[in-house]
């Protein structure tokens, strides 16, 4: 299958590039001005690495057009703290690029994630983004809906991601205190759902192939996980002692993803596996 992702040297993208490779896939990654994160797999026979914006309608027609693109992974973003045309324009660009399956990455910021009205949250919970970024989101699965009568448009709402490539979050910062020998800070804490970068990736992979038709999936952990308990395992699984600074209890939230396990047999792997491997990355760093 020929496969065009978008913002191809994100965090996710990168790792969509590769497991789409490793799947037997033909790759072509579309960056719009950096792709440091694609240099290890830059020889593939199987990829083919454009320079390019989402927002320019013409020049995405016309590479789907020339690479007979099969279907189309969008991760191109404008990031949270950022404003611009990018989640929303950009996703209307994507979807008139001519491709027939577009799988749309989309976030759990849609959600009110400080205050779901009920858990787990499964994909009929309403809509109440609490940011712009959110709010983006929600916007562009609405132009996806739209389409839906036109191309095959699974999407996908992912929990929070951590993994290999991301220097933020609760996951990389306990691991890199625990590593460097310096106490970890909790002044909230918080129950949330992590998910490993690469059972995003695995997700995105499987959408491009079909096996989500254009269902709207939850993909996480499918469990919650109290911010202590995830520092203590850190450092048992490191075999290190820090001190553990926690504050009182937050909230809850974390996802329903039993859609995503019947439509195409999601499967997160354990906690365990996904933080060693994000320790060996900060290690090697």
């Amino acid at each position: 299958m020929r496969v065009l992702v978008t913002g191809a040297n994100g965090f996710i993208g990168s790792w969509v590039c590769r497991l789409s490779l490793e799947s037997g896939h033909q790759v072509v990654a579309l960056c719009h001005r950096r792709r440091e994160r694609l240099e290890t797999i830059a020889g593939h026979p199987a990829l083919r690495i454009e320079k390019g914006d989402v927002l320019d309608q013409g020049h995405l027609a016309a590479l789907c057009d020339r690479c007979q693109i099969e279907a189309l992974c969008h991760l191109a973003i404008q990031p949270p703290q950022a404003q611009g045309p990018v989640n929303t324009e950009g996703t209307l660009s994507v979807l008139q690029a001519g491709v027939g399956r577009v799988v749309f990455v989309s976030s759990m910021s849609v959600y009110n994630f400080l205050a779901p009205r009920y858990l787990p949250v499964d994909e009929r919970h309403p809509l109440e983004p609490l940011q712009a970024y959110g709010a983006q989101k929600a916007l562009a699965e609405t132009c996806c809906q739209k389409y839906r009568e036109q191309l095959e448009i699974p999407i996908l709402r992912l929990a929070g991601v951590y993994g290999p490539g991301k220097e933020q979050g609760a996951a990389y910062q306990f691991t890199k205190a625990a590593l460097c020998g310096r106490p970890i800070e909790i002044p909230l804490n918080r129950s949330v759902d992590l998910l490993f970068v690469g059972d995003a990736a695995a997700a995105v992979v499987a959408a491009a192939e079909g096996h989500a038709g254009s269902e709207t999936c939850n993909i996480g952990s499918g469990r919650a996980l109290a911010l202590d308990e995830l520092a203590r395992l850190i450092c048992q699984q490191q075999q290190v002692e820090v001190p553990i600074a926690c504050g009182p209890p937050g909230n809850t939230f974390y996802l329903d993803i039993s859609r995503a396990r019947q439509r195409f047999g999601f499967t997160p792997r354990p906690l365990e596996e996904g933080l060693a491997c994000l320790a060996d990355w900060v290690k090697s760093r």
